[in-house]
């Protein structure tokens, strides 16, 4: 079961579909630990003390947008999706993380490596529009370097 999962998130539709998926996966170990908590135990540990997934919902600036405007873009969309954790009563951690020069994957899985996530949910289609098509797919680049399972929700039919 996965207890560390991170959710890049920009607040668009694709970002948003992801974010559901990953309260979902929350939900499922919740209950699978509620279920059979000596099971889900790390090694060495006192029984029934699983503790429940860890989410983290992160927006990264890109190097080459307007950095004023995207941190307040940032912000907004980090806010909206903590929100809907917290009704799916999933408690979140959030963090707006510049890019540095450096590509949007590369900082998404730098920031699982650092948060120790054991799964990536991404939507396949953030908000880059052009930058996407010039510079390749960002969930293409996480899925291909990415040690960890990622999970890219499909859309809905239609």
């Amino acid at each position: 079961m996965f207890h560390r999962i991170l959710v890049p998130f920009d607040g668009s539709e694709d970002a948003t579909r992801a974010l559901m998926q990953a309260l979902a996966v929350c939900r499922l170990a919740r209950i699978a630990a509620s279920a059979a908590p000596a099971a889900l135990d790390p090694p060495g540990a006192d029984a029934g003390t699983a503790k429940p997934p860890s989410l983290r919902l992160l927006y990264v600036l890109d190097d080459a947008l307007d950095q004023d405007e995207l941190l307040a873009e940032g912000n907004a969309a980090l806010a909206n999706g903590a929100e809907l954790a917290w009704e799916a009563g999933v408690a979140a951690e959030h963090a707006v993380v510049p890019a540095a020069g450096r590509g949007l994957a590369p900082v998404i899985l730098a920031d699982a490596r650092e948060f120790a996530a054991d799964l990536i949910v991404l939507g396949t289609h953030g908000r880059k529009g052009l930058r996407r098509a010039i510079l390749g797919s960002v969930a293409e680049g996480v899925v291909r370097e990415s040690p960890i399972p990622v999970l890219l929700p499909g859309r809905p039919p239609g």
